[in-house]
């Protein structure tokens, strides 16, 4: 991921880091207002369409300091119903904008990093989600706690991430001394 990062810049960039620091998808970033963000909180509400019926669900996502900071910084002369992320001042990020600079930096971090190192292919802004899951999760961080904070359920969080969990249950296993 730091290598993806280096290969980004702008207002991309600041997408980017908006999906490893909130776990978010992309429509939830891109339509979120300064409005939504409350830095003496440090949360950020984000707002899902839900089927076809045209209304929304609504979740709050608690950040960490290091996100907080970040969302700080995309608010400096904005006004409260300006969105947070703009792909350029005052245009926001469009559906499916995200997939070409993001395929150019998967690219580049193939060219310039070991094999072993790169990203696949298929990678994409959602797999940054998926990157700050598998890290919250092997932080710790009860299944509970990141389904709500990712607006997932712990289900989903169990069937895709079962082996980090695995590895963290017997992490923990391991730190208790039993009496045998």
């Amino acid at each position: 991921v730091k290598a993806l990062l280096e290969q980004t810049e702008g207002s991309f960039k600041d997408l980017c880091l908006a999906t490893i620091h909130t776990g978010a998808r992309y429509k939830e970033l891109r339509t979120a207002r300064l409005s939504d963000y409350n830095a003496e909180a440090g949360t950020l509400l984000l707002k899902t369409k839900k089927g076809g019926g045209g209304g929304f669900r609504e979740r709050v996502a608690v950040l960490s300091d290091a996100g907080n900071e970040f969302f700080k910084s995309l608010t400096h002369g904005k006004q409260p119903d300006d969105y947070l992320l703009e792909k350029a001042p005052g245009r926001p990020w469009k559906a499916s904008e995200q997939t070409r600079p993001f395929k150019r930096a998967v690219e580049a971090t193939q060219q310039n990093t070991r094999r072993g190192d790169q990203l696949p292919d298929w990678a994409s802004l959602y797999s940054l989600r998926h990157f700050h899951i598998s890290q919250a999760v092997n932080a710790g961080i009860s299944l509970t706690d990141v389904a709500i904070n990712c607006g997932t359920s712990v289900q989903m969080l169990e069937r895709t991430y079962a082996k980090s969990t695995d590895e963290f249950k017997r992490q923990q296993l391991n730190r208790v001394e039993l009496a045998v």
